[in-house]
């Protein structure tokens, strides 16, 4: 299933990732899309910015999945191939979420923001397994 089918992503992406600082969403803020229009022609919803130093500095999330800049090439991660998404078991180390894709090999991401009593990496895990769940071969959607 496409997110774009039944408006998941934004459904999602504003349960989820409109709770962190770090996360735009590209509807309420137009003005921040530009800067990542060029990364993908999938539909664009949002991006959640790292802070200063840390890679990836962006990662833009679309109705088809997300992209993030490794070096100098975006990269991307479509929903329907992620297996699972974990995040840290050590509440004081990176935030590191480790994306499992189907084919068996891992992605992991930074998502180093957060507010005064959360870490932005768990609630974007949260955000990730939401769609991992619509893409389920169990799930009969």
């Amino acid at each position: 299933m496409d997110l774009q089918d039944a408006d998941w992503g934004r459904i999602f992406s504003r349960r989820h990732l409109k709770r962190m600082n770090r996360y735009r969403d590209f509807e309420a803020e137009p003005s921040t899309r530009a800067k990542y229009e060029a990364w993908t022609t999938d539909p664009l919803l949002g991006v959640y910015e790292n802070p200063a130093g840390v890679v990836p500095n962006a990662i833009v999330v679309t109705t088809r999945g997300i992209y993030f800049k490794a070096e100098s090439s975006v990269c991307a991660v479509m929903f329907a191939d992620i297996a699972s998404a974990t995040s840290p078991s050590d509440k004081a180390g990176p935030g590191e979420l480790k994306v499992v894709l189907r084919d068996g090999s891992q992605v992991t991401l930074r998502i180093e923001g957060s507010d005064e009593k959360y870490r932005d990496v768990y609630q974007f895990q949260m955000f990730m397994m939401a769609v991992v769940g619509l893409h389920s071969p169990s799930e009969s959607r």
